[in-house]
């Protein structure tokens, strides 16, 4: 900026005096010649001159002016690049922010994406986490069931095998008690074919009297063994 300014500055120094006056240095003198006019501290000394030397001292001062209009466009085309190259740097400048500016957009939009995949992967772990959970809730309570399930097995296995030993002892019994009454109908009843035949002596009497009452012990056994099932 400053260096602009400054060629500013020069321009307009060179065009004011190409404009107004130019300075030309003559026999140890500095003339101002304007335009049809030559000027010595101010004072109009024209008509001091001849043609050819009023010829010679515009030619000199359209030289000075020739060389104050090149340096003027040197700086005219070093302003211009100064300030194509300030523009450069401005939209360099620009660029670079824009670019920064979207780069932060970009790693801000990355950082929320990672952010958000992040969440979402809690989430996601969070589900397994309660998935298992409640999936070795259901194998414990499953288990437990399948525990309960076998101990009333086995308790009615049990109950099943005790009910068969009793229905088994029960028929045992109803089995032996049958036998005596059976032996005992069938004892009595030879008895009383020998007695009606007449074969039976008093010693016999005796001994089927016995037999009866053994039977009929056997009986009374029987009888309170099926009682007491």
């Amino acid at each position: 900026m400053n260096t602009i300014k400054h060629l500013l500055l020069l321009t307009l120094f060179f065009a004011s005096t190409f404009t107004f006056a130019q300075e030309v240095v003559k026999n140890g003198k500095t003339y101002k010649v304007e335009k049809s006019k030559i000027l010595l501290n101010g004072e109009d000394v024209s008509a001091s001159f001849t043609d050819e030397q009023k010829a010679e001292l515009f030619k000199q001062a359209e030289q000075v002016a020739d060389t104050i209009k090149m340096k003027e466009d040197k700086l005219k085309k070093a302003k211009k690049e100064v300030e194509r190259q300030e523009k450069e740097q401005k939209e360099a400048e620009k660029a670079k922010k824009e670019g920064q500016k979207t780069k932060d957009k970009e790693e801000k939009k990355a950082e929320d994406a990672i952010k958000d995949a992040e969440k979402v992967k809690e989430k996601e772990e969070k589900k397994i986490k309660d998935a298992e959970k409640d999936r070795e809730r259901e194998l414990k309570k499953a288990e437990k069931a399948q525990k309960k399930a076998e101990k009333e097995q086995k308790a009615t296995e049990k109950e099943l095998k005790k009910k068969e030993k009793v229905e088994k002892k029960l028929k045992s019994a109803k089995s032996n008690l049958s036998k005596a009454k059976d032996k005992y109908t069938s004892q009595n009843k030879k008895f009383e074919k020998l007695k009606r035949k007449g074969k039976l002596s008093p010693d016999d009497y005796g001994k089927w009297e016995k037999k009866f009452e053994k039977l009929r012990g056997n009986i009374t056994k029987a009888e309170k063994r099926l009682s007491k099932l």
